[in-house]
């Protein structure tokens, strides 16, 4: 089955990885157990989600291989006439046993390298929501692909479409340039029942009700410095911000929002921002590169994946990696060596699932890592390091310092955290003296977590008030 569509896409400015060739049949193998990981799944056609459920679940999303339907689309930066093809392929997994179970498959659309379907995952009572594939003006205005340009909910095998981004953008176009494009991407969960979702296309971050499908716009992120004039943009010299990960805070009701940043990827000009509960946007942290997807550790540090690094030479092999985000903005790499990692799962123990993937078809792996994110900061490999070679140096990312970075230091005694840094940090006061702490969440937080989710709670009507009244 053949049909004709000419498309105008601008990939580069998407959320697409269009690799060289050599990503698929010229990048050498990584080693992971060098690293500390266990590949635990494998096989994988382009997976962009990782989720743990509150059972300990892993689920897993993959956007597929396209299928036999295909269509024919012009690449405006080549001009040239290239084939993609659609089928049921992309799928939604789980890991059961050490073995992946498909709970449901989905249409994908396959170019080259490249595929779009399911992204990213948040699950809760055995019911999945998906943000899934994209669509474009230049292929209509009606999505002739199903499920695609909106966020989808699994239950018990069955798909329906609860929010519909592509016509928001239609109506709306969040971000005022003339690409006319959906990619709902991101996705986490609020207390107050809402899914927070991250438009990679519209570069905006919303609110939607899974109910009643009401969708809200929260944020809508600039331009960064680009190095090529954007056509959708004046010719600025401006690239899209590109949403990915986001993480809902609940202690504070602030959402962070993860950059990939576009086209040409330059080194350092991803980053995380804020953003408040009255829309407020500010810089969290800055300095990373191509950021795919973020999750919160059970430190309650913010951990981020690094798609991989691109040069002039093209994207650098076992540049994937993962940065710990602590909570003055200060980023610190805890993992590298990778594949091209686009997604992040950790669990209760702080273990984390990093999702790589060569994007060849049955390239995509997931790693196990124990304890990366549990990890105090003196047990990692950097800390070694430094206290084999007898050079402690606490004060190099501030390892003895006033809340919130102690936050970070937390050990075990009985079972309940507490909060310090080790006796050879500390002063000698300090190693000397008792130890006993109250609770740092309680102490750390001012009056415990109840409290503050029952006055973001009572703040929450008047906020969306506000935004409601912005539009």
């Amino acid at each position: 089955m053949k049909k004709r569509l000419v498309i105008c896409v601008l990939a580069l400015l998407a959320i697409v990885f269009a690799l060289p060739a050599f990503a698929q049949e010229g990048m050498p193998g990584i080693d992971y157990e060098a690293l500390g990981g266990e590949v635990v799944a494998e096989g994988l056609n382009t997976p962009l989600g990782a989720f743990i459920d509150a059972e300990g679940t892993l689920w897993l999303s993959d956007s597929g291989v396209g299928g036999d339907t295909e269509v024919e689309m012009v690449n405006p930066a080549t001009n040239e006439v290239q084939t993609v093809t659609i089928g049921e392929t992309s799928r939604v997994m789980r890991l059961v046993d050490g073995e992946l179970e498909e709970i449901v498959t989905l249409p994908s659309m396959f170019l080259g390298a490249d595929s779009t379907g399911a992204a990213h995952l948040y699950v809760e009572n055995g019911v999945v929501y998906t943000p899934f594939g994209a669509w474009i003006i230049g292929a209509g205005e009606e999505v002739t692909v199903p499920y695609f340009g909106t966020v989808i909910r699994i239950t018990d095998g069955e798909v329906e479409s609860i929010a519909d981004l592509w016509a928001l953008e239609l109506e709306e176009n969040p971000d005022g340039t003339t690409n006319l494009e959906a990619h709902p991407y991101g996705i986490t969960a609020g207390p107050d029942g809402l899914l927070y979702v991250t438009d990679a296309a519209s570069n905006a971050l919303y609110s939607i009700d899974p109910e009643s499908g009401e969708i809200v716009t929260l944020a809508v992120f600039e331009g960064l410095p680009g190095v090529f004039p954007s056509p959708y943009r004046n010719d600025e010299l401006i690239t899209d911000p590109v949403p990915t990960g986001v993480v809902y805070d609940e202690e504070t009701g602030n959402t962070y929002v993860a950059l990939l940043s576009g086209a040409p990827f330059v080194p350092g000009s991803a980053k995380v921002l804020l953003v408040e509960p009255d829309g407020t946007v500010s810089d969290f942290a800055t300095g990373l590169t191509m950021l795919t997807d973020m999750k919160m550790g059970p430190d309650g540090n913010l951990y981020v994946t690094q798609f991989g690094m691109f040069t002039e030479q093209g994207p650098q092999p076992g540049s994937g990696s993962v940065y710990r985000i602590l909570p003055d903005g200060t980023s610190e790499l805890v993992l590298t060596g990778l594949a091209f990692a686009t997604a992040l799962a950790i669990d209760a123990d702080g273990n984390a699932y990093v999702v790589t993937d060569l994007f060849a078809p049955g390239t995509g792996t997931v790693i196990r890592f124990d304890g990366l994110t549990a990890m105090p900061l003196w047990k990692c490999p950097r800390w070694k390091r430094l206290l084999r070679a007898g050079k402690p140096r606490p004060a190099a990312r501030g390892a003895v310092l006033e809340p919130p970075l102690q936050l970070r230091n937390w050990n075990k005694k009985g079972g309940v955290p507490v909060m310090g840094a080790p006796p050879f940090l500390r002063s000698h006061d300090e190693a000397d003296g008792d130890d006993e702490q109250e609770n740092p969440v309680e102490t750390f937080h001012g009056g415990g977590r109840q409290a503050k989710r029952d006055a973001r709670a009572e703040q929450r009507p008047a906020d969306q008030a506000n935004r409601h009244e912005s539009r």
